[in-house]
């Protein structure tokens, strides 16, 4: 195997890789977006001893953000052709590292 198809290999199983790693995005921040968020305010040091946690806010879930999951998951597939050119595109150069 010469260096231009190992270089060649490597880059496809890289592209591979980044793609996999990348799916899901949009689901993820579907979910976490219906999520409960919870804020508590920062702990102190007082004669030796921690502070209880005391909550600052409190948002509250959004359960409706459930039903855009399965647009959510359609989405995540049908950008992972626009991931990989992104980094096909980076890897020759074209694009700038972020």
């Amino acid at each position: 195997m010469n260096a231009n198809s190992r270089k060649g290999l490597v880059g496809c199983v890289a592209v591979v890789l980044l793609s996999v790693s990348l799916i899901g995005c949009v689901t993820g921040t579907a979910i976490e977006a219906a999520k409960e968020h919870v804020k508590y305010k920062p702990q102190k040091v007082e004669d030796g001893k921690i502070t209880p946690l005391e909550v600052e806010s409190v948002e509250t879930a959004k359960p409706g953000y459930y039903a855009l999951v399965p647009f959510a998951v359609v989405a995540d597939v049908a950008l992972i052709p626009a991931y990989v050119l992104g980094i096909i595109a980076i890897n020759l150069g074209i694009l700038p590292v972020p």
